[in-house]
């Protein structure tokens, strides 16, 4: 699962950049092979609006994230 969200780095005074994490993951990985007895699956990001205070907040997001 990724995080898509540059909020808690930028309340942090950081480089944005972050949301971009799981896409450059996913790419990074999946031509790799894999070789464990286990299925495997993407569930998705969990995608926080940057800057909001209302249902996409980052609180909100890790909220989301945790269950």
């Amino acid at each position: 699962m990724g995080f898509r969200s540059d909020e808690g780095v930028r309340r942090n005074k950081g480089r944005i950049g972050a949301a971009a994490a799981p896409e450059a993951i996913r790419q990074a990985l999946g031509p790799l092979a894999f070789h464990l007895d286990r299925d495997v699956f993407d569930a998705g990001d969990v995608v926080v609006e940057d800057g909001s205070v209302e249902a996409g907040s980052l609180e909100a997001g890790q909220a989301r994230a945790a269950a």
